[in-house]
């Protein structure tokens, strides 16, 4: 119960502050308690005392001198501290022991939270509240258009998104939004030097109306650079404001340049306060210099600032500090009202809950700062924008605006607009005409110049799309450097742009993509489409499409089929080519056209397309499993593997009849099952190999396309089925990621680790004969026998190899040209190790390689040569017949000779004769039965290099060597 007592209890109130800066607060504050201590209509039965403690500026400090505060001094509230993040740490304390708390200046949009933060209230709105004032009043003032310059720590990039929000709401275009100082170390080092390029983009986005959103310093340290003759961008066709005036310490800025306040003039900043010049702030005037006098010096006598200088804080924060006092026990007197049994003891003892959004509610109040409202929620409202008059900012400005951040009144009682140069002249929010670099041209894009680029078509009023371009409708259209990145090339093969931009109906921006496409590069099909070579079809009625899928899946089960059953030797020759055939489909599928040789492609590297039909739907699946395909197919290979194996089971326990097909049919596999087991599995795991790997680090290759970043390859891939959401690194993309993480590192190093040590522990003396097929050796044979005995080991090699291949490729190749650059990189080095080691034991293996792998560098420059014409805008370029031609040419090479030396040996002999390629006559004599006799001559020749045939049997020096080894050996 309330007494009229004042002595009855003392409530203290803390102040947590840094110490050189308290000196601003202590006067207001004593000033406040002195008058309410000797007024009994508020807080009757008690007197405040105030206890201040030295935060430093620091969040450990600060917090740890809250804590105290409340603990040894017994505080029943808060005042502090002097910067948001701090006080973020200190309010969450208050909140947990109820204790009030007040922030004087402290803006940040968090602090608004009334969950985090229950008992903390400030004198003026967040920054987010503030940012949409201003952009209120760009409305207010009919301006269409405007930048945002803000730091990128919490603070500045809050109230830029903020901005972005409101000025998306009210239809007004930002024309940038460019952080500054974003690194930190240079933000703490005001390193102006960061400042250039954020200065640049200001420049090249033509932005006359200009909002920064950053604390003082860096206000400062923006503003007055932009006056650099370099930049140029303060004067009377600029306007600039921002939640910090650019000259709250004078002294500072005065260091910059003796005319830095003059510079300051028509720079618009927000105050919650009517001003210093309402009638309650005039009347607090004359108490505080009749109490304290005014003498600026008279601080050490203890007379204190004087209040009206040129420092913002002392200008501020002496009149808020006063006015929270007051705050403080109006708000204690309000509550003690409520409840008839509660007194001030109450408070002390933190009986009494204290909730600032209720308890000043729709409140009003006048005081040394001017008229503060709060509205239903408990949070500021009302606001002015001031503008500088160039002479003392705090002592004198002008009224430019009033309001809330629901909206801003430009033509209230004494509201004006004054420039920079003291003119009540408004500005254009964009110059009339542009200077546009060389190779550029002015137009009107949606009602504004913007200075468009070409390569793309500029023609007159409209922005054409060249053929395979795509342009981020999104991107800012009005800022050039945006502009011109906002271009980007998706492939003549793509759902892109395929009009001619000088036919009749060019491609523009609204109307960029092919027919039933849409989205990031026009990737992605309409509801209910399915992207199938290169177009979006109906999947509904799919008979055919289903029909070609099952062909399509049959192919895979036949390869299994025809590895299983065929015999197979100790060589790489097959494994190599289709390595050849596989990176090969990297430069020619998408060039190869609707043919039946781009199916085999792609069928090769394990992708679900088949280019030789169009307009046909194989099955609904989107881009997400087409993705994933080269993940899926080894599987269902593999499980082909084992209904296969399973066949080959039942065949051999159905009895006689399976006897005689298994004998048959399985000839070469009598006795050898797990042999051909294990070299099976082996040719089948090289031939999935490369087509797996592609697709683990296509999943991990993300491209950013403005502000989303997707998928290189499948840019069509998104999160949600109606929405083009950010895809790299959702939760699909999270899951296929680590998949694809994994199977790199299995892969690429643990495999060939482990068989490397595996390899090198068996000595080359150990090893079979290198004549042998696998039907007749150990069942890892296969391992290593396809190289000469000294290279035993060389598998893991070949694996690094093809790692390499693929990962520098895709990794590095950022888009198509530098795919193919780096392609044509690595396999040029590849091929100097294959023809400096030759680690085949044949020529022929080591021919594959040498061969293929000059036909794919051939390649690679046709691919180069044509990205680079069609992406410089010159003449299209069609190599797919060259292309075609030099991936064609190994095959027809290397085929006929393998298949020649898989032919008995007295045809392969007739054909050497016929050729003329077989040994002279005179070396041989007939026998009476008509047999092959070898002369003396051959015999010693034979005797003289038996020991080397001994040491490395088979070997051969050349391609004739080995026929001629062939023939020798009938």
């Amino acid at each position: 119960m309330v007494v009229n007592n004042k002595s009855a209890n003392v409530l203290k109130i803390g102040v947590v502050y840094p110490a050189d800066s308290v000196s601003q607060l202590v006067y207001g504050i004593q000033m406040a308690i002195n008058e309410i201590n000797a007024n009994t209509s508020l807080l009757p039965d008690a007197t405040l005392q105030f206890v201040t403690r030295d935060s430093a500026g620091s969040i450990l400090t600060g917090t740890g001198q809250t804590i105290s505060s409340i603990w040894n001094d017994g505080v029943v509230a808060i005042i502090g501290d002097g910067t948001s993040d701090v006080t973020e740490y200190e309010a969450v304390i208050s909140g947990i022991y109820n204790k009030p708390h007040c922030g004087l200046s402290t803006a940040a949009i968090e602090l608004g939270s009334a969950t985090l933060y229950p008992t903390f209230f400030r004198m003026m709105q967040g920054a987010d509240k503030q940012t949409q004032l201003f952009v209120q009043f760009i409305k207010s003032r009919g301006w269409k258009r405007f930048a945002i310059m803000y730091t990128s720590d919490t603070f500045g990039s809050g109230a830029a998104d903020a901005a972005e929000t409101a000025a998306s709401q009210l239809g007004i275009t930002v024309v940038l939004k460019q952080a500054f100082y974003q690194d930190h170390l240079k933000q703490l080092a005001r390193d102006k030097t960061s400042l250039i390029e954020p200065l640049n983009n200001l420049k090249q986005s033509y932005a006359r109306i200009i909002l920064v959103l950053a604390t003082e310093p860096y206000t400062v340290d923006l503003y007055f650079s932009a006056m650099n003759s370099t930049w140029n961008m303060v004067g009377p066709d600029y306007v600039w404001m921002g939640l910090n005036f650019p000259g709250n310490t004078v002294d500072e800025i005065q260091a910059i340049r003796p005319d830095a306040v003059r510079m300051t003039q028509g720079f618009i900043t927000n105050y919650g306060a009517t001003n210093a010049w309402t009638p309650s702030a005039l009347a607090w005037n004359q108490r505080y210099r009749a109490l304290y006098g005014n003498n600026i010096n008279a601080f050490d006598t203890g007379t204190l600032y004087e209040v009206n200088t040129t420092e913002f804080d002392t200008f501020f924060n002496t009149r808020a500090a006063y006015d929270v006092i007051y705050l403080f026990a109006i708000g204690w007197t309000r509550l003690l009202a409520t409840n008839a049994s509660w007194s001030s003891g109450n408070i002390v003892n933190g009986t009494v809950p204290y909730s600032p959004p209720s308890v000043y509610q729709s409140f009003s109040y006048a005081g040394a700062i001017g008229q503060i409202i709060w509205d239903g929620n408990g949070v500021v409202t009302t606001y002015n924008l001031i503008a500088g008059n160039g002479t003392n900012f705090f002592d004198s400005s002008e009224l430019v605006g009033v309001g809330t951040s629901l909206g801003v009144n430009v033509n209230c009682s004494g509201c004006g607009f004054w420039d920079f140069d003291y003119q009540q002249r408004v500005p254009p929010d964009s110059p009339t005409t542009l200077d546009c670099d060389p190779g550029w041209e002015q137009i009107t894009f949606n009602g504004q110049l913007i200075c468009a680029v070409c390569p793309n078509v500029c023609n007159g009023n409209n922005v054409h799309v060249s053929v395979g371009y795509w342009q981020d409708p999104s991107a800012n259209m009005y800022n050039r450097i945006a502009f011109s990145k906002s271009f980007y090339f998706c492939g003549p093969s793509s759902g892109c742009c395929s009009r001619d931009p000088y036919m009749d109906i060019p491609c523009t921006v609204g109307n960029q993509c092919q027919a039933n496409f849409s989205g990031i590069l026009c990737s992605a099909c309409d509801p209910g489409l399915y992207e199938w070579n290169g177009k979006c079809v109906d999947c509904t009625n799919n008979t055919f499409g289903s029909f070609l899928l099952a062909i399509y899946m049959l192919g895979y089960f036949l390869i299994v089929v025809i590895i299983y059953i065929f015999p197979k030797e100790a060589e790489s020759f097959l494994d190599d080519l289709i390595l050849i055939v596989q990176i090969s489909s990297t430069l020619l599928a998408a060039d190869g056209g609707p043919s039946i040789m781009s199916s085999i492609l792609k069928f090769c590297a394990l992708q679900m397309n088949m280019p030789f039909v169009q307009n046909v739907c194989l099955a609904p699946i989107g881009p997400f499993l087409k993705m994933l395909s080269g993940f899926i197919i080894p599987f269902l290979i593999m499980f082909s593997l084992l209904f296969l194996l399973l066949v080959t089971y039942i065949i051999k326990a159905i009895g006689k009849g399976g006897q005689v097909l298994s004998t048959r049919l399985l000839r070469h596999l009598k006795g050898n099952v797990r042999n051909n087991i294990y070299s099976t599995t082996f040719a089948l795991a090289l031939f999935c190999f490369i087509p797996t790997l592609e697709t683990a680090m296509e999943i991990l290759s993300c491209q950013s396309v403005g502000s989303v970043s997707v998928v290189r390859l499948y840019p069509a891939v998104t999160l949600t089925i109606s929405a083009l959401l950010d895809q790299c690194w959702s939760p699909e993309h999270t899951g296929a990621a680590a998949v694809s993480i994994n199977i790199i590192v299995i892969s690429g190093l643990v495999i060939p680790v482990v068989a490397l040590m595996a390899l090198r522990r068996i000595s080359p003396a150990a090893l079979p004969g290198s004549t042998l097929t696998l039907d007749h050796t150990a069942p890892y044979y296969f391992l290593y026998g396809a190289y000469k005995l000294e290279y035993h080991w060389w598998l893991p090699v070949d694996l690094i190899e093809r790692t390499t291949i693929v990962a520098i490729s895709v990794l590095l190749g950022a888009d198509d040209f530098h795919r193919a650059l780096f392609l044509v990189f690595i396999v040029w080095f590849w091929l100097l190790v294959r023809i400096f080691f030759m680690p085949a034991k044949t020529i022929v293996d080591n021919s594959v390689k040498i061969i293929g792998y000059i036909s794919i560098i051939i390649l690679g420059g046709f691919k180069l040569e044509a990205i680079a014409m069609n992406t410089g805008g010159l003449q299209a370029v069609d190599c797919s017949t060259y292309s075609l031609a030099f991936f064609i040419l190994p095959i027809c090479i290397l085929l006929p000779m393998r298949i020649f030396l898989m032919l008995p040996k007295r045809i392969k002999f007739y054909v050497i004769k016929k050729c003329g390629l077989a040994p002279k006559v005179d070396r041989y004599a007939t026998t009476d039965d008509g047999t092959i006799k070898r002369s003396d001559r051959d015999q010693k020749e034979r005797g003289a290099t038996k020991q080397q045939d001994d040491v490395l049997p088979g070997r051969a020096n050349s391609i004739f060597d080995e026929l001629r080894l062939s023939h020798e050996n009938l």
